[in-house]
């Protein structure tokens, strides 16, 4: 097998590394499935007349010499893909400089991407799955050390959180010229059509606006008691509670508060059984209501039937 796949002989078996990567490059750029990418290479290759002439040739068994060469090829693409679950490459992820805005409603202004969010996002997947990085070539991109099994988790995690991975070319083109690096480049998009992307996961941070609902003037959330869940939530930092003398809800606005603080908030909430419930969330800002965890025993605290 170290002699190379002869295009001119090309039912004699040899080393078919280059016909492979050519297979495997384009089932990515085409999006088309193995035995697809197989026959539009070998047409390339050998030709289209002499790939057809290979259909009957050598016929025995209902196989023929065409037949023979396409399974080949797949059973070599099926040996480097085992390889490559195993052997770690370099991929290059170049995340966009900038994003064109998203509309969230048709016929809304469109709503500004920060790529500053977006890089974030990268870093912290590649962080979270442990993959090996190299020294970077630019602000947005980033070399990882990966075999494929960990590169298709990463693609997963990114496809998540609304992010997908384009595959480029086997060079990258930066300020200084054609990078010679040995591996795959992708780009990084931001998926449009993802309702967390366009109502503003990317976008900027968002006023919270939450609400202790009046449980007994409403009793769609539960039979509960309203002052009981203000007790348990009164001292806790950063809210800072008013009653709305109309309604008798008490309301907090958390002014642009980043996700990731927005989390801490939802673990202290856990903490005392209770959780938020989102009541509208627009690019700007979002409505939250705080009611009591049912899966938790202890938020029958909060219920009207409980008594201290």
């Amino acid at each position: 097998m170290s002699v190379p796949w002869n295009l001119l002989t090309p039912t004699v078996r040899g080393n078919m590394s280059t016909i492979i990567s050519n297979v495997v490059r384009t089932m990515k750029i085409m999006d088309i499935k193995l035995y697809k990418a197989i026959v539009i290479v070998l047409k390339s290759k050998i030709g289209a007349e002499k790939y057809a002439v290979l259909l009957t040739q050598n016929v025995s068994n209902g196989s023929n010499d065409q037949k023979r060469l396409v399974l080949m090829v797949a059973q070599g693409y099926r040996n480097s893909k085992k390889m490559g679950n195993l052997m770690k490459r370099t991929r290059v992820i170049t995340a966009p400089k900038r994003v064109c805005p998203m509309s969230s409603n048709q016929g809304f202004l469109p709503h500004y991407v920060l790529v500053k969010k977006v890089n974030n996002a990268i870093k912290k997947s590649i962080m979270e799955l442990g993959i090996q990085t190299i020294e970077p070539l630019h602000a947005n991109i980033y070399q990882i050390q990966v075999n494929d099994a960990q590169f298709e988790k990463l693609h997963r995690c990114l496809k998540k959180i609304g992010l997908g991975l384009v595959f480029k070319d086997k060079s990258i083109s930066n300020i200084d010229g054609i990078l010679h690096i040995e591996g795959e480049n992708y780009d990084v998009n931001v998926d449009p059509n993802s309702l967390e992307n366009i109502s503003g996961r990317y976008g900027p941070n968002k006023d919270r606006i939450i609400r202790i609902p009046n449980y007994e003037r409403l009793r769609i959330y539960g039979d509960y008691v309203s002052q009981r869940v203000y007790d348990a939530v009164s001292d806790m930092s950063p809210f800072n509670w008013i009653i709305n003398g109309l309604t008798g809800d008490y309301c907090t606005t958390l002014h642009k508060m980043s996700t990731e603080n927005f989390d801490k908030i939802n673990i202290k909430l856990k903490e005392v059984s209770l959780e938020l419930a989102t009541t509208r969330s627009t690019y700007f800002e979002i409505s939250y209501v705080v009611i009591p965890t049912k899966s938790s025993g202890l938020s029958s605290l909060y219920s009207r039937t409980h008594y201290v």
